[in-house]
């Protein structure tokens, strides 16, 4: 297909049958395909099916694919695989044959037509006729064809669809479709050289297949198989880019979760009993003042309440919501400030938008806020933050910034460099002006004007209106482009980040953008990219100025597509090499960030993701490599990833059925003391030890400080988040510096556990004793240890 090799989807349908039939789980409940299997002119691709453990009669299903040299395996698609309780008596509906009133079609080359054609081999369609909304077909294999070990051959699966090529149910039958979503399959028959086949429309990309054999007798049945529009040119994407460029987009949700728990404003919060939740409103700042001070003044507002809030043990167990205006691009640096402290302090905050002030609006909104961490009240609808894939495009043809001049900011820096280098070898600019605060060395320069390119270095700070004013002056009349890279990173948690920090880092990121938008707002430019950071998406433990100015910039790109200008902000994820922030990360930072499920962006990958953004018309992309597989169903997987990584239900089936258990506590208590205190520290040690990369916690000395250790401001938090998941417990952002070493930590967990809780047993007990036992469990009527049994109580009791 367009010289693009495919796996088709039906070779998965094959597959998926058999697997079914040896494990009881027969019918194909669904399957969708999220990319298709592309086939490498050299070298191949595997293919891995893994299904999960049962889920009542249901068993999900995940496709892998990773082309011959790739180190990473993509997600292809999921569905599920079900008992068929379907009516299993065989039908006589396509018993006569052909079907009478039917209209022939004349096959006068069908297939020389087809826009998606997988060969010769895949020319199954013998005759069609039509009837109002059913499409009836005659397929037939090749002889020669061996069909030994398939239950029905993938050529005559795809075959299905051809016929749809002539039936009118597309209103353009040019546009190429491949199925990409599949229900209710079920198989009755092996073996099937040819089938009569019956398509009938459920919607306007959908039909309903029934297909039997020369006999009449039934051999496959799909409740609902839907086709889609495919960009050809975007399957020649390099498949290990797949899972790389994704957008925000907003999910409606229900309201259904009911009222808001009790909550009241921030500066009424002394007047009630710690309520669940204290809503905050930021403030408009000086509206006198230019956007960039309104920036500064009002995020800085909100850091400091931000601080007081984790620093004030009262509020412990209440949750800061932060309501922002939608659209607001002063209020796009408080939501990415927020993600910043929310990926620190997880579920002590959380974030708002509305486009109107009203009581039901806010009530709306906080309902869903124990639950989602970003929610959206637009347009009359309550909506919830998702990350969706963006299909990757390499554009071809001549680039839209040949032969002009482009403006690059920061561009001496890892990723300045990278992108001024591409632009001039790859883009064919003619013109290149090179701002940065030190100015480009000369040897580098001259490498550059070796391409053939013109290049002009300019030593200024870009956060300087005046001093940009001066270079944008100079190129104005044949300006084609503005790439803004430059970036500072002042790094500190939350509780720590000083006010110098927050607006230095935003005098790079926030003062600069809005000056090149004021400045070239007249020009005809091409292209105005903003180097933005996934930070500004996500959040990052440590960089709540750095998420909060690279929030302005995706804010700003919305804010001038709006206003028809040319925009887009790229949040980049992590790059490899010494690219970019990357290059000074630790090798414990990047052990954090693969945990988290963020892969390393090579050069070449990233240059490719730039390309691919350039001719897309959405003003804010996250080019960012994810470890999807990985992330999929954890239970601390982002929300955002829930769309393309659903998390948490089937872990809590696995592990106890409906979800309920015995918690930490509960079986601690069940524990002799000795056995208590080694749980507890061995959890402390194990979770020290991933923090820090090492194998086990074998290698954390109990005794030893953390400082002593290696862990620095991050790692404690992240230490923090990891025991509190663990333990279910609310921890303060200092405990790691009040108990300083995984001894203390243990004894301080345990008594927030369990405290003066015990066990007695009212009577001394015996392996001789006729009477049952009595166990009292301070803490309640509940069964200490996971005790489900009167033998696994006896037990307990006896020993002790």
């Amino acid at each position: 297909m367009n010289n693009t090799t495919l796996l088709p989807g039906t070779a998965l349908i094959d597959s998926l049958a058999h697997i079914g039939d040896q494990l009881g789980v027969s019918m194909i409940e669904e399957l969708t395909i999220s990319a298709p299997i592309v086939i490498p002119d050299d070298g191949g691709t595997t293919v891995q099916i893994k299904v999960g453990n049962p889920e009542g009669e249901r068993r999900p299903v995940t496709v892998y694919a990773r082309a011959a040299g790739a180190e990473d395996w993509t997600e292809s698609a999921t569905g599920w695989l079900s008992a068929d309780t379907a009516d299993s008596t065989p039908s006589t509906e396509l018993a006569s044959w052909p079907p009478p009133g039917a209209k022939p079609v004349d096959l006068t080359d069908f297939y020389d037509l087809m826009t998606v054609d997988y060969g010769p081999a895949f020319h199954a369609v013998r005759a069609i006729w039509l009837d109002g909304d059913s499409v009836f077909a005659e397929l037939r294999l090749d002889s020669e064809l061996d069909i030994d070990g398939y239950g029905v051959h993938p050529v005559l699966l795809d075959a299905l669809l051809h016929p749809l090529a002539v039936s009118g149910f597309f209103a353009d039958p040019e546009q190429p479709r491949l199925a990409f979503a599949w229900s209710g399959v079920r198989m009755h028959a092996t073996a099937a050289r040819s089938l009569r086949v019956r398509l009938v429309r459920n919607g306007a990309d959908s039909i309903a297949v029934h297909a039997v054999d020369e006999t009449g007798a039934a051999v496959l049945d799909i409740d609902d198989l839907a086709v889609r529009p495919v960009d050809l040119d975007k399957l020649k994407a390099p498949s290990d880019l797949r899972d790389s460029l994704f957008a925000v987009e907003w999910d409606i949700v229900s309201t259904d979760s009911g009222p808001a728990p009790k909550w009241v404003y921030h500066q009424d919060r002394d007047t009630e009993d710690t309520p669940a939740i204290v809503v905050l409103r930021p403030d408009d700042g000086d509206l006198d003042a230019t956007v960039p001070e309104r920036v500064h003044s009002v995020g800085l507002h909100v850091l400091r309440a931000l601080q007081d809030w984790l620093t004030d043990e009262r509020w412990s167990s209440s949750r800061l919501v932060v309501v922002t205006r939608a659209g607001d691009l002063v209020h796009e640096s408080v939501r990415g400030l927020v993600r910043g402290a929310l990926s620190e302090n997880p579920g002590r905050f959380g974030l708002v938008e509305v486009d109107r002030d009203d009581a039901g609006t806010l009530e709306a909104a906080l309902a869903l806020t124990a639950d989602e961490p970003h929610v959206a009240v637009v347009g009359g609808g309550v909506r919830v933050a998702r990350l969706g894939r963006v299909e990757l495009a390499v554009p071809g043809g001549p680039s839209a910034l040949a032969g002009g001049t482009v403006l690059v900011t920061g561009a001496t820096g890892g990723l300045g460099r990278l992108v001024t280098e591409h632009l001039a070898t790859v883009h064919g600019v003619a013109e290149l002006v090179l701002v940065s605060r030190s100015g480009a060395p000369e040897e580098w320069t001259d490498s550059l004007t070796e391409t053939g390119v013109q290049v002009r270095s300019v030593a200024a700070d870009v956060a300087d209106r005046d001093a940009l004013a001066d270079v944008v002056a100079s190129v104005a009349e044949r300006l084609t482009a503005v790439v803004h890279v430059a970036g500072i990173v002042d790094d500190a948690v939350v509780t720590a980040l000083r006010p110098e920090q927050w607006d230095r880092v935003l005098r790079a990121k926030v003062d600069a953008a809005w000056h090149l938008h004021e400045l070239t707002r007249e020009l005809d430019l091409a292209a105005f990219v903003l180097y933005s950071s996934a930070s500004s998406t996500f959040g990052g433990a440590g960089q709540g100025n750095y998420a909060a100015g690279n929030a302005f910039l995706d804010g700003l790109a919305r804010y001038r597509h709006e206003l028809g200008l040319p925009a887009i902000s790229l949040a980049w994820g992590l790059w490899s090499e010494d690219a970019g922030m990357g290059g000074r990360l630790t090798d414990a930072d990047l052990a954090r960030m693969a945990r988290a499920g963020t892969l390393p962006l090579s050069a070449e990958q990233g240059l490719t993701l730039f390309d691919s953004a350039l001719g897309s018309d959405r003003p804010a992309l996250v080019p960012i490599r994810l470890n999807l597989a990985a992330m999929r169903g954890r239970d601390d997987a982002p929300h955002l990833l829930r769309r393309v990584a659903p998390a948490g239900s089937r872990r809590a089936i696995a592990n106890n059925g409906d979800g309920s258990g015995p918690s930490l506590a509960d079986r601690l208590v069940a524990m002799p003391e000795a056995d208590r205190n080694k749980t507890l520290l061995d959890l402390v040690r194990g979770s020290a030890a991933v923090v820090l990369g090492h194998a086990d916690g074998a290698a954390v000395p109990e005794q030893r400080p953390f400082k002593d250790l290696g862990f620095d401001s991050l790692m404690a938090v992240e230490l923090r988040n990891r025991l509190g998941q663990a333990t279910g417990l609310k921890l303060s952002a200092t405990v790691i510096f009040n108990y300083p070493t995984p001894k203390a930590m243990a004894e301080y967990l345990r008594d927030k556990l369990i405290g003066t809780r015990e066990i007695a047993v009212r009577d001394s007990v015996s392996e001789h004793v006729d009477d049952d036992p009595v166990v009292i469990v301070g803490m309640g009527c509940r069964l200490p240890g996971g005790v489900c049994s009167p033998e696994d109580l006896w037990g307990l009791v006896v020993s002790g």
